[in-house]
């Protein structure tokens, strides 16, 4: 046994030392439900049905605290005086879920609304896999590496035959099932779809087992960043699901879908620092903040606010929203990663409770945001004050800009700072509420 292959050696290791037809995938910290394999088993009667993957549920993630006890926590005494001068500390609640790990808008309408295309990949823990399709893909990709070794030889056909031959049997190219990456999942995923046969998968609609969530804002970003890490890398090789053969297009487009996402920081950097050049600068994004321009863009806002609710009814997006432009940083990190060429890391992800104390890294951009946003704004204001602005109504669309985007990358810095001490006493809260109920 060897560990080499990040997860996907310890797996490939395991599939040897097994015989079902079916491989479930579970991590150390994974707990089955008793009718795990009663509910999911029977899509297997589907003879090409390569794998389903179920909802991961993390049970632990916290409910929030109240403002008023968040406050004395946080900063003791001091907290206790300042939240009694603030209007519903007792009510309004911060924390919750902190940290942005609920997966619910992932599993629930993301990754389900892929069965249509047949494009919903393995997220490794709460998997089922059938083991010829495995199999099937271990000979396929050790054929190719072999191919690849030979294919220099300046020898005749015979002797190419009896290099491949000694190849398979001296095992100096092992049959791997699960693809030696740091995101072999979903990079299983893709060669599954693309080989013949036709594999197909399925996303199940219920929570059939339950695991522990990242505990601390350091973790949460080494887990996000490796998943980055390793999407991003996947774009830039051969294996790249837009060019690969096999696939068709909309299992192309969906695959697509989830490497755009992590290509992000390409554009909300922009999103979030133009209205700093603007206030600086005081030239605007758009020639246009006018009338006209006003009475386009609302009624646009205003649809797609409406079609992403609808087309997520019952899901909340509020923090999925948040975390997406507030992670530009360290998408821009891996990205930036994996261009260069450094080498990546799989980090293990911790699931002990640790304290806040090297956090400002992952997130003094955001703060300097926030800074350089504040006084741009003032110095704006002032303009205004005297009636030296050139544009009233760009001024009043970049401070709006800038309301919303600190909206949206606040709670991120919150997250940041949520130590194990706010994190324990949330954890309690909950457990107390969930006994009264």
């Amino acid at each position: 046994m060897n560990s080499s292959g990040y997860k996907a050696g310890n797996m490939n290791n395991a599939f040897y030392k097994t015989f079902g037809d079916i491989i479930v995938v579970l991590d150390a910290d994974t707990r089955i439900f008793p009718n795990f394999l009663n509910h999911t088993t029977g899509y297997f009667r589907n003879k090409q049905l390569g794998w389903v993957q179920t909802p991961q549920w993390f049970y632990d993630i916290p409910e929030g605290l109240p403002l008023k006890e968040y406050l004395s926590v946080k900063y003791n005494k001091f907290g206790k005086i300042i939240s009694f001068f603030i209007p519903f500390s007792k009510r309004f609640i911060v924390g919750r879920n902190v940290f942005g790990t609920d997966p619910q808008l992932f599993y629930d309408v993301i990754l389900r609304r892929r069965n249509a295309k047949n494009a919903a990949f393995s997220c490794g823990a709460g998997s089922l896999q059938r083991r010829s399709a495995l199999t099937a893909l271990a000979i396929k990709e050790q054929q190719e590496q072999i191919e690849t070794q030979v294919k220099e030889l300046k020898k005749n056909n015979k002797q190419i035959d009896i290099a491949k031959t000694k190849l398979q049997l001296e095992k100096e190219i092992p049959l791997r099932p699960f693809v030696h990456h740091i995101s072999e999942d979903i990079f299983t995923s893709i060669l599954l779809h693309s080989n013949k046969p036709k594999w197909e998968s399925y996303q199940h609609p219920d929570v059939e087992c339950k695991m522990l969530s990242p505990q601390s804002f350091d973790v949460f970003i080494q887990q996000f960043s490796r998943y980055a890490e390793g999407t991003i890398d996947i774009a830039l090789s051969k294996n790249n699901p837009l060019w690969i053969k096999g696939m068709n297009l909309k299992q192309r487009l969906s695959y697509l879908e989830t490497i755009w996402s992590y290509l992000s920081p390409l554009w909300l950097t922009i999103f979030l620092f133009y209205p700093i050049v603007f206030f600086f600068t005081l030239i605007p994004p758009l020639k246009a903040f006018n009338f006209d321009f006003f009475i386009r863009i609302v009624p646009l806002l205003i649809l797609n606010t409406l079609v992403t609710t609808f087309g997520n009814w019952g899901v909340s997006t509020q923090r999925p929203e948040q975390f997406y432009l507030a992670g530009f940083w360290y998408k821009m990190q891996a990205l930036y990663k994996v261009l260069t060429k450094r080498k990546i890391k799989f980090n293990v992800t911790s699931k002990s409770i640790k304290h806040a104390n090297s956090n400002l890294k992952h997130v003094w951009p955001h703060i300097l945001v926030i800074i350089l946003s504040i006084l741009g704004i003032a110095y704006n204001s002032y303009l205004v004050y005297i009636n030296a602005h050139p544009s009233y109504s760009a001024f009043f669309a970049n401070v709006f800009w800038t309301v919303f985007t600190f909206y949206l990358i606040i709670p991120y810095i919150r997250a940041a700072f949520w130590d194990k001490k706010l994190f324990e006493q949330s954890m309690r809260y909950y457990q107390h509420k969930s006994k009264i109920s």
